[in-house]
This record gives structure tokens, sequence and C-alpha cells, in this order.
């Protein structure tokens, strides 16, 4: 408003300025002609405040629209490319929605584009979805509770993009055992999709999956909002090709938190505790390059003992900001390039400034052992000590120190050398 006050003080202003000048130049005799001058300045200054005042409620108007819009919505802007404004707005048009309520033992089948409210409380449903490829479904979770047994709670078998999205409702996801094929198809998760899924939404969505994975896409996979409570005897969340995180409270229990080809974290917090890995970049795809690149959130990462690693990429392994909080005994292990750019990383209680591979052979044993449990810098046997540490599956490994101790006559710095390797060259902040 206070820019719109100013374009009418100069329009008044520019108007008695040049009724001034020509009143005179013209003198007493132009007293016909400043009479129509002041007329036309008089007339010009109405229009230009009125002008302004238009803009002034276009203004206002786009103002308040960017404000609701801001409201349901997340703002990324780091790898903005990996989310679509749909993605990123956490509540649905449900103007024109259908509402579906759950019926036991039932399944229900969406053929078509559109939005779908879920209600109900039951058992043994399964809700597919066979769209056609170019269709956007979404499913929104308003107060769901499913248990199955050995079939997804949501299928997805075909469309362009499904949108998994929760209102402010409590929903839960279960499957209690082993999942049963779908012909060629394994569908290993209580979310299973062969499309590209997103997740968003206001609620709390608590997922088990008590044999598999929890959420599993064989396309893309975006989460941008809501709260997780995941519990899965494998896979938490997995992809074949992106995984990116843009926001999100995540409380996940697995054994392996999250696994993608290109797995990106713009935002979110999340609590992890995993068995397996941490947080896994493979290469489940050759279309993009395999990396793990942390932009923003906080991760605190919690490892059993054992074969285990935090953050594995067998590509990059990028840390550009965010907090990143990790108790375990092997923290980093990456194949390609190791950067610490900006943001806090904490390994065992105490900050690190570089990121050092704490893996030997990308994928192979251990601190450089050899097959048949012999070690790279040495033969201890099967079942030997390593700096008076017994190693957890009876073998010699110079893993990482979360003390500093000593683990096969090398001394990890950062506890993150494993068997004397060679620490990998690494970028710093």
């Amino acid at each position: 408003m206070k820019k719109n006050n100013n374009i009418k003080m100069a329009a008044i202003l520019s108007a008695a300025f040049l009724t001034g000048a020509f009143a005179f130049g013209c003198g007493a005799t132009g007293s016909n002609i400043t009479s129509a001058i002041n007329s036309a300045a008089a007339e010009g200054i109405e229009n230009l405040i009125s002008q302004a005042n238009a803009n002034s409620d276009t203004s206002s108007s786009t103002q308040e629209e960017s404000s609701s819009t801001t409201a349901t919505a997340v703002t990324v802007s780091t790898n903005s490319e990996l989310y679509s404004n749909r993605d990123l707005k956490q509540t649905a048009d449900t103007s024109s929605a259908k509402t579906i309520n759950l019926e036991s033992g039932k399944n229900v089948e969406i053929t078509e584009e559109g939005v779908y409210i879920i209600k109900g409380n039951v058992t043994e449903s399964t809700i597919i979805v066979s769209a056609p490829e170019d269709a956007k479904v979404q499913l929104v979770l308003d107060g769901v509770t499913v248990t199955n047994e050995s079939t997804p709670v949501i299928y997805v078998k075909t469309a362009d993009k499904v949108f998994v999205t929760t209102t402010s409702s409590e929903n839960t996801l279960t499957v209690n055992g082993t999942f049963t094929s779908d012909g060629d198809t394994n569908t290993d998760a209580v979310i299973f999709s062969k499309s590209d899924l997103t997740l968003n939404g206001t609620g709390t969505l608590t997922i088990v999956s008590k044999a598999k994975n929890a959420v599993s896409s064989k396309d893309d996979l975006i989460v941008t909002g809501g709260t997780y409570v995941i519990t899965a005897a494998k896979k938490g969340f997995e992809a074949n090709d992106n995984l990116a995180f843009a926001d999100g409270t995540f409380t996940i229990n697995a054994g392996e938190a999250m696994e993608g080809t290109n797995v990106v974290f713009d935002g979110g917090t999340f609590d992890i505790q995993a068995s397996d890995d941490g947080v896994n970049a493979t290469a489940n795809t050759t279309d993009i390059p395999v990396a793990l690149t942390i932009n923003g959130g906080t991760l605190n990462i919690t490892m059993g003992a054992g074969d285990t690693d935090a953050l594995d990429s067998n590509g990059d392994l990028i840390i550009n900001g965010g907090t990143v909080n990790i108790t375990a005994q092997f923290a980093f292990d990456f194949d390609g390039n190791g950067e610490l750019n900006g943001g806090t990383v904490t390994v065992n209680g105490s900050e690190v400034t570089s990121i050092t591979n704490s893996m030997m052979m990308g994928g192979g044993g251990r601190g450089g052992m050899k097959q048949g449990g012999n070690m790279g810098n040495g033969t201890m046997p099967e079942g030997n000590t390593n700096g008076g540490q017994t190693a957890p599956d009876g073998h010699g490994f110079g893993g990482q120190a979360p003390d500093g101790q000593n683990f096969g006559g090398q001394m990890a710095p950062n506890g993150n050398m494993r068997g004397g390797r060679k620490q990998a060259t690494s970028q710093t902040s």
C-alpha cells in the first residue's frame, strides 16, 4: 500500500507542476488555455489514482492467494526439480472427490483419475489402482485402519503418479505375514507401487510390515510432509529411481531404513534405528547416477552392531547441510566422492569435519578382509582378536572404534578406518 500512495503523490505533484508551468508561460492572456490544462490535469490525476487503487487491489489479492498456498505447502529451494507443486501441497482439493468406505474382505479398484477420500477400519482389503498410464490419482486417508495377512494395503498397478495424502487424522496400515506374489509381480510392501508415488499430508501414517517392506516404488518415491511411524522387517522406504524427502517427521525401525538409486534429503526430522544399513544408495536402475545427498533436515541414526553402515552409497556421498547424528561402528561407506561441504555431522558424540571411508572394497570384506577370514594387512585367522577386541562376526576387523581404541593395530581417526585401510580422499567444509 505504501508504494501505491507514493504513486498517487507523484501523479499529483507532476500534474501540479505541468499546470504551473503552462500558466506561467502563457501569462494572463493564456487564461483559457490554463483553465483547460487545469481541467485535463485534474482528470489525469483522477485516472492515475484510480489505476493505483486497482493495482493495489490486485496486489492484495495476489498476496492473499500466495499466503493461502504457503499455508498448505512446503517450500524447497534445493532440488526443486524433484518436487512438483502438487507434491509439496499438503492438502488435497476435495471439491469433486469421491468417498470410498472400505469393507472387510473386499478389495477396491480405482480405474480413473481423480481424488478419492478413503475411510474405514477393516481387515483383508486392498486398494488397487489400475488407472490409465497418464492418470494422476490421489488417495486421501481420513482415519483409515487396515490389517492384511499377505497382500498390500495399497497396490498401484498402473498410473502416471499416485499421491497418498493424510488428513489431520491417525491412519494405520499393517501386513502381518509373508506377501503373496501377484503373478510375476513380487508385491513385497504394505504400500507397493509400480508408478511414481508421493506421500504427503498433515496427519500420521503408521505402517507395520512384519515380514518385508513398508513402502516401495518401482519408480520415484517422494515424501514432502506428514508424520510417519515405520516398523519393517526389511526396508522402510524403497525406490528404484529417486528417493527424496522435502519435509516430514519420521520414526523408523527397520532392517534398512531407506534405499534408492538417488537418495536426497532436503528437509525433515528422522529418528532411525536400523540393523542393516541406515540409508543406502545403490544401483536399482541404470537411468540415473547413484548418489546420497543431504542438503537439509535432521537425521538421527542409531545402528545395530555388526556389519552395518549408517550412510552407505555405491556412488557419491555428499553432505551440504542439515544435522546428522550417527551412533554406529561404521558411519560412512562410499564408492565415489565423499564430501562434507556444510551442516553439522556428529559420529558417536564427536563432531567431524571430513568424511572418511569406513569400508575397504565397496561391499566386499570389511577392513581389507581376504577370503577365508584372513586380514588384508596380515593373517589374523577367524575367531582371533584385533587390538584386544573380538570381532562381532568372529573375523578380525579394523572397524570404526567408537571410543578411539585400536582395531587391527591401527588407530581409527574419527572412528572410521577399517583394517588399516588408507582413508579415502574427501572434501572438507
